[in-house]
């Protein structure tokens, strides 16, 4: 387990100086996601779900493009506007009224 929480951390700290961004914010998502997989096996999907889906979506944008190592692509203006309906959607309880 430590490793895998170093995996993640390493991966951070590659998103923090901007090496491969795109990759490197995939790879946390999906870590994360694993992570927490024993905790969502139990049918409780916690709002903790939203910190995984942000750098997904992020990554999605081609974010910190200007300090990354990697290639320059224009980034996309959509992401952004598609995860606040997710979170519009995710924070909805059901009540009409």
């Amino acid at each position: 387990m430590a490793f895998f929480y170093g995996l993640i951390l390493l991966l951070v700290l590659a998103l923090l100086i901007g090496y491969k961004t795109v990759y490197s914010s995939l790879a946390v998502a999906m870590l994360l996601f694993i992570g927490n997989a024993w905790a969502y096996s139990f049918g409780k999907i916690n709002h903790d779900i939203f910190l995984i889906l942000v750098p997904l979506v992020l990554a999605l944008m081609y974010w910190r493009q200007g300090f990354s190592t990697g290639k320059k692509n224009q980034p996309y203006a959509w992401p952004i506007p598609v995860f606040a309906l997710i979170i519009g959607g995710g924070n909805d309880d059901g009540r009409t009224g």
